[in-house]
C-alpha cells in the first residue's frame, strides 16, 4: 500500500503563526496557532512549537514530507498597518 503524500503548511512573520500537517487528498492530519504553546495572542514569529506539534501528530518527521508551503502576504510584512 503507498503511504499518502504529506504537506507541511507554515504561516509566520505575521499575526497568528500556525501549521498545518494535510494529505494529498486534503486531508488535515494536525492544524494549531502557535499562541496555543507561547500563550501570546496573535503571535508573530516563527511557528516552531506549531511545526514539531503537527509532525508529532502525523508520526513523522521532516525527512517525511512531500514539500512545505510558506504563506505570507507581502503587505503585512513590509508595511506597518
Amino acid at each position: 500500500m503507498k503511504t499518502k503524500d504529506l504537506y507541511l503548511g507554515i504561516n509566520s512573520y505575521s499575526h497568528d503563526s500556525s501549521a498545518c500537517l494535510m494529505d494529498n487528498e486534503g486531508n488535515i492530519i494536525a492544524a494549531v496557532e502557535e499562541e496555543r504553546f507561547t500563550g501570546h495572542k496573535r503571535e508573530k514569529g516563527f511557528p516552531e512549537n506549531s511545526i514539531k506539534y503537527c509532525l508529532t501528530q502525523g508520526g513523522i518527521t521532516s525527512k517525511d514530507l512531500n514539500g512545505v508551503a510558506i504563506g505570507w502576504g507581502a503587505k503585512e510584512l513590509l508595511f506597518d498597518q
